[in-house]
């Protein structure tokens, strides 16, 4: 299932993500691989995880990039039961396409049962320019068991292609007024739906499989028990009603 959760600074956007992680890899016993500019995913003070493995891109250049192997990384870190982060802030965004182009194709073919989340992923899944083997294994994660979470500040960084399959959103009031209208378009939301009243970390929830959205709150997510999970994905119209 993909999913996208969009945000301004400070919204709360990234302790949901990792609150639904937490859940989801529990409930699913999957790995969760996370591309990042910061390490708020290794805090674990702050939500984040403790088993994780940290790999620092300030070593990776282009030139030594064909030399990196993502089986060889999530191998290892799965042998420890370890989630892995790969923190990208010294890569520009053609490096990083790069680097999704050689990696894409092997976490495609080579990985099921897995997480793979995209923090700040204006950078990462640009609105024009994204990866194409990228946006193949978007298209074809469904059928591998793979999970793909985009957290973006903006619906207007978001990449056309990758909203359309996506299959849940969490989107956080935006700062502009005009954002709002965006993201009503962006993903075909009824007018009932007001981000205008929106309270701090207060999102709406929506299953884009059925068009139907809800309020949820962030610390919510934090209090649902692991088997509440499903309620979240499925059945979040019946328990948060706008």
């Amino acid at each position: 299932m993909n999913t996208v959760v969009i945000g301004p600074t400070q919204s709360g956007k990234t302790y949901l993500t990792k609150r639904l992680l937490h859940l989801m890899s529990k409930e699913e016993e999957k790995q969760i691989l996370i591309f990042d500019q910061q390490l708020s995913y290794a805090v674990a003070e702050d939500g984040g995880f403790e088993n994780i493995e940290i790999y620092d891109t300030n070593v990776i250049t282009r030139e030594n990039i064909p030399r990196l192997s993502i089986v060889k990384i999530m191998q290892k870190a799965l042998s420890n039961r370890d989630h892995v982060l790969i923190n990208v802030a010294s890569l520009s965004v053609s490096e990083i396409r790069v680097l999704f182009d050689l990696w894409a194709p092997r976490i495609n073919r080579d990985f099921q049962n897995l997480i793979v989340v995209f923090e700040e992923a204006f950078k990462l899944v640009p609105r024009y320019g994204a990866s194409k083997e990228l946006q193949n294994l978007v298209r074809n994660s469904a059928k591998k068991g793979i999970d793909m979470v985009f957290v973006y500040q903006s619906v207007v960084d978001t990449d056309i292609q990758l909203r359309r399959q996506s299959h849940f959103a969490f989107l956080f009031k935006p700062t502009r007024n005009e954002d709002m209208e965006v993201m009503r378009r962006s993903f075909n939301m009824p007018d009932t739906v007001d981000f205008k009243n929106l309270r701090l970390h207060e999102c709406i929830a929506g299953s884009l499989f059925n068009n139907q959205f809800g309020i949820v709150r962030s610390d919510q997510i934090r209090d649902l028990t692991v088997d509440e999970i499903q309620s979240v994905y499925e059945r979040v119209p019946e328990i948060y009603k706008v």
